[in-house]
């Protein structure tokens, strides 16, 4: 599928792919623990929304979803194969009728319209020089930017819905942590536990959790850091 997400992903073609990861098979095979096949995918022009339990996953796959249409954007929704989509536990489930309320029904619309129609021909996907194609990437840029405010507008939705605190980069510890550890996906609830424990111990630790891995923001990877 790889080549098809670049062209996907570089035409701003809104859609999702939930990954349950898996390792890509070398020389042996393995269930656990393992990023590679959502990793090979980083410069497809995707956006990457990781989960790090089941209840994330049922929330952020809805904001994964609702960002692709708003933002015209492609997304894959990432979260750990068997660690996450085999675990047996509780959630709340989403109202359809909730989410219908949060869907930007105009920008749905127009990808409609935008659908191959022999009816209404159109000229995409053309072969250009390398001063054009250079500029369109550059063009890309614009609209990665405005990612970000998308997927934290509708967390910001979700958790008015649920209760939740869903961010770009989510920060758990002590406020004046000395040691910050960075994590995603299930690791993130192993690495809360001990965060917990070696505080109760007297240390001043602390973990930021990734949920928009792509586009990566700098500037909110950094807010979410305790200051010095």
């Amino acid at each position: 599928m790889i080549p098809a997400m670049y062209a996907m992903g570089g035409q701003f073609l809104p859609n999702v792919i939930h990954i349950a990861s898996r390792v890509v098979t070398s020389n042996h095979h393995s269930i656990f623990g393992d990023h590679t096949d959502f990793m090979i995918c980083r410069m497809t022009g995707y956006a990457m929304l990781m989960s790090s339990f089941p209840q994330e996953a049922m929330d952020l796959g809805a904001v994964a979803h609702l960002s692709a249409i708003h933002a015209k954007y492609a997304f894959i929704h990432c979260f750990d194969d068997f660690r996450t989509s085999h675990k047996m536990q509780r959630i709340e489930v989403l109202d359809y009728e909730d989410l219908r309320g949060l869907v930007d029904y105009d920008a749905l619309n127009a990808f409609h319209r935008q659908s191959l129609n022999p009816e209404h021909p159109t000229n995409r996907g053309n072969n250009v020089n390398p001063d054009i194609c250079f500029q369109s990437k550059e063009g890309a840029n614009v609209k990665s930017a405005l990612v970000l405010d998308t997927v934290q507008h509708y967390m910001d939705e979700i958790n008015a819905l649920t209760g939740r605190d869903y961010k770009l980069f989510n920060y758990y510890g002590a406020p004046d942590a000395e040691a910050v550890i960075v994590a995603m996906c299930s690791a993130s609830e192993a690495v809360k536990e001990t965060v917990d424990f070696l505080n109760a111990a007297g240390r001043k630790v602390g973990m930021v959790q990734i949920h928009l891995y792509r586009p990566f923001s700098v500037k909110h990877f950094v807010e979410a850091i305790p200051a010095a």
